[in-house]
């Protein structure tokens, strides 16, 4: 089951999602505005100074302009705040600075706000009726999408890498999705680098994927009314004759729940076949009198050693 997660920090601060794109200052003017990072997000406030040291003469004047406006607010001032607009306006900011002798400099940027947003999605299996999200786990694969703008992907050239590795030799046009395995280790980066066509780099995002374990949720079984939600923790209290169950592998990886190599149950540690033809499901029956039994499920990969899960309950009777 595919689910979205968007990383919004997303992510926070030392990983941003969003970011401007910044032209170069005017050669040779002597003054230079310099702005706090080079990759802003969309509908964030700025900081912008000037940066004058190169000017042999006393400054007297400093003027802003914003997208050809005169601030006078902002009228000698060397750092301002600016607004930025949405993902794909462009602003113009220009600073005028004047001398004792009468000389006057300019330099001017412009500033792209570019959205970069990343989809992830692991593809790990949930429940149909768990209302949270698929999480990556080792070795399953997880899916990651890059959207610029709503842009056409081939637009772009895009480097995706993990740990400080490039993923598929470096840098492809067009290639703002792939698939990669979750390496051993809760912390992995996955680092995307996109340049426009003409080589210039439009924006930069590093996300960091912690990987989870599977594990193994046993719920009760209605063959009338469907499955019951309240999960089945440490014990079960027969009350009936019969009772089905049902064990819901929470971030297994898709392929190794869809064909496991090893699935069991055991009761009081003889395998149990399964009686309704789905091997994560089983009968439990009521064998006379009174008194206690442990359930255990599991299932794996006997290729991917760490995608498996088990887990027990007892049950009274």
């Amino acid at each position: 089951m595919k689910q979205l997660l968007i990383v919004a920090i997303i992510l926070l601060s030392p990983f941003g999602f969003s970011y401007a794109q910044i032209s170069p200052n005017l050669a040779g003017s002597g003054l230079s505005i310099d702005v706090e990072s080079d990759y802003i997000s969309p509908y964030s406030l700025i900081k912008a100074s000037i940066d004058d040291y190169s000017i042999s003469e006393q400054t007297t004047n400093i003027f802003w302009k914003i997208d050809g406006e005169t601030k006078v607010e902002l009228s000698n001032k060397r750092t301002i705040e600016v607004n930025t607009k949405e993902a794909g306006k462009n602003i113009t900011l220009e600073a005028v600075v004047e001398t004792v002798g009468g000389k006057t400099f300019t330099d001017r940027k412009i500033i792209r706000p570019v959205y970069l947003d990343v989809i992830i999605e692991p593809q790990t299996r949930v429940p149909a009726f768990y209302l949270g999200r698929a999480l990556p786990t080792v070795d399953s694969t997880i899916n990651l999408v890059a959207l610029v703008n709503g842009q056409s992907s081939n637009n772009y050239i895009y480097n995706w890498s993990l740990n400080n590795v490039n993923i598929e030799g470096g840098p492809i046009r067009g290639k703002n999705e792939i698939s990669l395995k979750v390496p051993f280790g809760g912390f992995n980066i996955v680092t995307i680098t996109i340049n426009d066509l003409n080589g210039n780099q439009v924006a930069s995002r590093s996300l960091e994927l912690a990987s989870v374990e599977p594990e193994i949720r046993f719920y009760e079984v209605n063959p009338l009314l469907g499955i019951k939600y309240n999960q089945i923790k440490n014990s079960l209290n027969l009350i009936g004759d019969t009772t089905n169950i049902k064990a819901e592998p929470y971030y297994l990886d898709i392929n190794t729940y869809n064909r496991p190599s090893l699935i069991e149950w055991e009761i009081d540690g003889q395998r149990s076949p399964s009686s309704s033809g789905n091997p994560y499901e089983v009968t439990l029956a009521r064998q006379g009198g009174s008194g206690t039994s442990r359930v255990e499920f599991r299932v794996r990969s006997l290729d991917v050693i760490l995608q498996g899960a088990e887990s027990e309950f007892k049950v009274n009777y």
